[in-house]
């Protein structure tokens, strides 16, 4: 993902309905689209955590990982666009992306909430994360859709990422031994 400029930004961002924005207690949602698509980003990194943490909160759990981009061109991009969200409103920006390059991805739950929404090259299950084989600058690919999000209350925004897969690097399996 190389740096888009302003003008590329601005027209990728939605206008929220500003009625909706400032009435609304909750925090409010928006796809970014290019066109009539979802605008959908590829980041190659390595894990910046050992492995997915849970977070137990009073509306329910919260799955992240770190990520630690190994693109700086993909750190600036996410920037602009958090800028550009910035002059759609009056709102406090908050960076997605750290200055060492890294940055927490949240897996959502699907509809059931007994599994990730995200599709994986790995078994990811909620119930067995301490099991899963995963490893702190372990490298991963992960498609996302991109969108932003306003709260009023908190005077906040910025952008989000709705993970659609996972792809973790792994060891060569082993050869299996030829039995004679």
């Amino acid at each position: 993902m190389s740096a888009p400029s302003e003008f590329q930004i601005a027209s990728l961002v939605n206008d929220i309905d500003i009625t909706t924005l400032e009435t609304s207690t909750k925090t409010v949602y928006s796809n970014i689209k290019d066109g009539k698509k979802p605008l959908r980003i590829l980041l190659k990194g390595e894990l910046a955590t050992d492995g997915i943490n849970s977070k137990v909160f009073p509306n329910g759990t919260s799955y992240t990982f770190g990520l630690k981009l190994a693109n700086d061109e993909d750190t600036e991009a996410l920037n602009a666009l958090v800028e550009q969200i910035g002059k759609t409103s009056s709102l406090e920006t908050t960076p997605l992306v750290q200055d060492d390059n890294r940055m927490f991805v949240k897996l959502q739950l699907d509809k059931t909430k007994k599994k990730f929404s995200a599709k994986s090259n790995i078994k990811l299950d909620i119930k067995k994360l301490d099991e899963l084989d995963l490893y702190r600058g372990q490298g991963l690919e992960v498609h996302a859709e991109i969108g932003a999000w306003y709260n009023k209350a908190d005077g906040k925004a910025g952008i989000l990422l709705k993970v659609t897969k996972v792809d973790f690097e792994q060891d060569e399996p082993a050869k299996k031994k030829k039995k004679d």
